[in-house]
This record gives C-alpha cells, structure tokens and sequence, in this order.
C-alpha cells in the first residue's frame, strides 16, 4: 500500500486487526543508537543516565529503514514464540521484504535489504548497567550486563529461519519491548524520513510505560542522551528535522495530539495517554501506538 492508503487503514483498523503489531527492543531506542544512514562504522556507543549501550558489527553496522523494520519484524517473533530456538519466517527472502515494507522489491532495494539484513543478524551487542549516575562510569562502577548476536539467519532453498541469540531470547522474555505498527514504520520508509523511525518508537516507549501524569524532556537531553545517532546535527538542526517527523508521526499516530504531547522552545511535555491501557500483556490491547 502507498503512503495514503496506509494512513486510511491505520485510522480504520488496529494493529491486532491489521496483523501489523511488531516489537522493538528498548535497548536499541533509549538511547536510539543504531545509524540512520548508510556506514562503514563497525562500532557505535551511546550513554544515559544510568547505561551504556554498543554495538558492534565487523562488516559495517545495520542502517536506515530496512534495519528497523527487521529488527521490528524479527522481535516479534521472538515475543510470539516466547523460547529459543529456530523461527520460520518467510518462504523467501523477496516474501521476507514484501511483509517488512508492504511492497515489491526491486534489484537495488532487494540487495540492500539483503546487505542491511546480513549486518543486523551479525550485530554484537551489549549494555552496562550503573548503581550510580553515570558520572561515575570514569571510577569503573558497572557490570557486563549481555554480550552476543542478534541471531544467525538461514536461507534454506524455499524459506527463511531466523534463530535468535539466547542473550536476546531473555532480554525479550523480560518485557524489555514496546509495541509498535509495523504500518507506522512502512510509511516512514516511503516517505525516507529515517528519524521518524526512532522518534515514534521513542515516543510509543515513553508513553506506553508513563505512569505519573506527565514527562518533561528538554530538547538538549533528547539531542545529546536519547537520539544519539543525531549528535552530527547541531541543536538548531535536530529540532527542525525532529518536528518534520513528528508532524507524519502524528499522522500515523492519531491520538498524538496537543493533549498528549506539547512542543515549545524548552523541549517536550509527554501527558499519561489514556488510550494505552495498563496491561503489559500485548494480547490485550485494543489500540497500540
């Protein structure tokens, strides 16, 4: 579906309906870290509060749209199966994208997705954890808290296995995932708008765990300790293209309205959304972001 006629679907029907709820692992979004652009970088890290996160990948780390998608499609499967061990996925690689990006692939578009496909199940990751503000990281405070592969991928001759890595396995089993529209992602990708990836993810985590009334973010901790991917723009920069993507967001995201989230020249105010509901059982939701 073109971007118009997903817009209308999302408006019409959820998620659940749709077959389109898929997961993101909050390791990868709080702070968003994985590139937005295409790189020969093999390494990034990217710091909050009280962790840090890496990741590595010897062949150059995963990028773009395609990479989010995956690892939204690939997350899910996890959460559905709930164990380790080997996950049919597609009878195909072309079947594969079609079911990530809702389109037909072509000869370039079908190679980078294999490329970006390769490097995310080739990524290393890990995160340290802190007792203590991550001033002190300097002092050596922290413990190895995961270190492995996303999962291993194997194209048989009529289908594709994913196998994910048991480190990801638990870290899933946890509930350390936010559920998304994978519809919302496809739009982004059709329109290029890479940031909007991490931005609605971001804002589906935020609100979906929000317990207090409100949140209050100012725009230099989410430039500088949330979308770490973004820290070549500068302030000025970040905020222009942030609220060039929040406006599709919003599309994609009817309930994000002024009573939800409030832009100003601070940063941003996050209301309790009261369409999410409590539950943390995914099954039961009747609207996911």
């Amino acid at each position: 579906m073109n971007t118009a006629e997903l817009i209308v679907d999302i408006q019409t029907r959820t998620p659940i309906e749709a077959r389109t709820l898929v997961h993101y692992p909050r390791i990868l979004v709080d702070p968003c870290i994985v590139p937005l652009r295409a790189t020969d970088d093999k390494e990034a890290r990217a710091k909050n509060r009280f962790s840090v996160t890496h990741l590595y990948c010897p062949d150059g780390l995963p990028f773009g749209h395609y990479a989010r998608l995956q690892i939204a499609y690939l997350t899910a499967e996890i959460v559905k199966n709930k164990s380790a061990g080997e996950y049919f996925i597609s009878r195909s690689i072309r079947k594969f994208f079609q079911i990530c990006t809702g389109l037909n692939p072509g000869g370039a578009t079908h190679q980078r997705f294999v490329e970006v496909l390769a490097r995310v199940l080739a990524t290393t990751y890990y995160f340290e954890t802190f007792a203590t503000p991550i001033a002190e990281l300097s002092r050596g405070r922290g413990s190895l808290a995961y270190q492995d592969n996303l999962g291993s991928f194997g194209p048989h001759p009529q289908q594709v296995i994913f196998q994910p890595s048991e480190a990801l396995t638990q870290l899933i089993a946890k509930k350390a995932y936010t559920p998304i529209d994978l519809r919302a992602l496809q739009i982004f990708r059709n329109e290029d708008l890479v940031l909007a990836h991490d931005i609605y993810i971001y804002l589906c985590n935020k609100l979906f765990k929000l317990r207090k009334p409100k949140a209050f973010l100012t725009w230099n901790v989410l430039h500088n300790n949330v979308f770490t991917n973004c820290r070549h723009l500068n302030l000025w920069q970040f905020k222009q293209r942030f609220r060039t993507a929040l406006e599709t967001i919003k599309a994609v995201y009817p309930e994000l309205d002024s009573k939800v989230l409030a832009d100003n020249d601070n940063g941003l105010t996050l209301m309790k959304h009261v369409i999410v509901p409590v539950e943390k059982d995914v099954s039961k939701l009747t609207r996911v972001m």
